[in-house]
Order: structure tokens, then sequence, then C-alpha cells
């Protein structure tokens, strides 16, 4: 049971340290892709572009992405990019 928990433990802080980017960001309130990058790509303000943004921070976070450039790609990928 010991082990197992030492297992869990050690786990748990390395997720941590590789998700320290991304929580840091978080926690300045600053995005990888934000609403600005989105309006520079043609999306305008509104529903679609709050759920490209949300669907951007998963992205991001899932994938460990620390550049937009590879995110944007894979959102441009997606019918959700189109509205769909």
């Amino acid at each position: 049971a010991n082990e197992k928990r030492e297992i869990l433990l050690q786990r748990h802080a390395q997720r941590l340290k590789e998700l320290d980017f991304h929580i840091q960001n978080l926690k300045k309130g600053k995005p990888l892709i934000s609403a600005a990058f989105l309006q520079q790509q043609g999306v305008k303000p509104g529903k679609h572009m709050g759920a490209l943004l949300k669907e951007a921070e998963r992205l991001a976070i899932n994938e460990n992405w620390q550049e937009p450039a590879p995110v944007l790609a894979k959102l441009i990928e997606m019918p959700l990019w189109k509205g769909e």
C-alpha cells in the first residue's frame, strides 16, 4: 500500500512539473491563445470565439504545447474552427 502511494505521489509531482508552464499562465491570466490573437486570425468576438478559446486551452494543456502555432494549426483543422 505504501509503494502504491509513493508511486502515485511521484506521478502527481511529475505531472505538476510538466504542467507548470500552463499553471503559471492560468494564474497570470495569460492563455497561449488569446481573444486578440484569434481576432488577428479573422475570428469575430462572440460565442464561437469563446468555444475556440476554451478548446485552444484544452489542446495546449493536454498536448503540453507551449507555443501558439501548433495549437492554432490543430484548431484550424477542427470543424469547430468553421463554426460547425
